[in-house]
């Protein structure tokens, strides 16, 4: 009995521990560790972010960067972190690639992590250089399955968000295209503007926009279940009959193993809110605002993992050394 009733009194002080620091956080700086260099668009939506949840908790909440091993450095870090609220990883969906690309990770994504709320999802556009003789999804899918291997497509390397979107259309549609991996988005689309490629999905709408309307590009579909406010009138992959077809880049939040639940409700309220205030400047970055509760990430985060280990197991993809 004196057992029992010192685990129970045990238990009991870490629900109220938890819920203390619920009521509390935060009260000292929070920090947001991404896994991946300054200045990128991954890191401008993460600032953006931290700027939004310091103004509603008035407290700093600051960006650090970790990058180096497709973000895995980073992820290791936070999962060996205080369980505390003040350390929590800005992940991405590269982190649910990893699972599978990398057969020996320093961390599990499932076991170490609790989930807190998705905060960003950025859709790519299907695209092709103008000298493709195809205007719509259905007439490139003809050519592409009438000529297998002549057609090339550009990302930004091996396992890269835009080769995993290629390889999940090639396996919807049957068609068979060239892999012409890129170090960097940059350079494949300084080629498909110049034709060296004729296909590659664009994970950013303004450029988008802009070569498209100067004749240098064509758009044909968006990889989300949803169309872009910047590109309203272009249609998305399933309303042109790839149903369920969905390939986006997303950012969320992450924190270690063992925070208290309460906790992890309060964090996720808060960043809801702060990333419905970034509505209109994630707009402008062909990007959008997602939220969940913390559960429904979770779910999320697996359905992620389930979905990309079949790409990566069939098109053989291997990290890059």
């Amino acid at each position: 009995m004196p057992r029992l009733l010192l685990s129970g009194l045990a238990i009991f002080a870490m629900l109220l521990s938890g819920t203390a620091l619920a009521q509390t956080w935060p009260t000292k700086p929070v920090r947001l560790v991404l896994g991946f260099a300054v200045g990128g668009s991954t890191d401008v939506m993460a600032r953006m972010l931290a700027a939004k949840l310091s103004e509603r908790v008035g407290q700093q909440v600051l960006v650090e960067n970790r990058p180096g091993a497709s973000s895995n450095i980073a992820s290791e870090y936070v999962a060996r972190a205080t369980p505390d609220g003040y350390t929590l990883l800005n992940t991405t969906s590269t982190m649910t690639v990893n699972a599978t690309l990398f057969p020996k990770l320093p961390f599990n994504v499932i076991e170490d992590f609790v989930a807190v709320t998705p905060t960003v999802a950025v859709p790519s556009i299907l695209s092709l250089h103008p000298s493709v003789p195809a205007r719509t999804l259905k007439e490139f899918i003809d050519l592409a399955k009438a000529k297998p291997g002549s057609i090339s497509y550009g990302t930004a390397g091996e396992g890269s968000a835009a080769h995993l979107a290629t390889e999940l259309f090639q396996g919807a549609t049957g068609v068979s295209m060239v892999h012409v991996p890129y170090k960097g988005a940059g350079p494949a689309m300084t080629d498909l503007l110049a034709g060296h490629i004729q296909v590659l999905f664009i994970f950013s709408a303004q450029q988008v926009n802009t070569h498209a309307a100067a004749g240098k590009l064509r758009p044909l579909g968006v990889t989300s279940l949803q169309r872009m406010n910047s590109l309203p009138d272009l249609p998305t992959l399933q309303e042109l009959g790839l149903e369920g077809f969905e390939a986006i880049s997303w950012s969320g939040l992450m924190a270690p193993k063992g925070t208290p639940r309460d906790l992890v409700n309060r964090i996720n309220q808060q960043v809801n809110a702060a990333s419905k205030d970034m509505t209109k400047q994630l707009g402008d970055l062909g990007a959008y605002a997602v939220h969940s509760s913390p559960e429904q990430f979770a779910a999320y985060v697996k359905a992620e993992i389930t979905k990309w280990a079949v790409i990566v197991k069939r098109a053989g993809i291997k990290p890059e050394s």
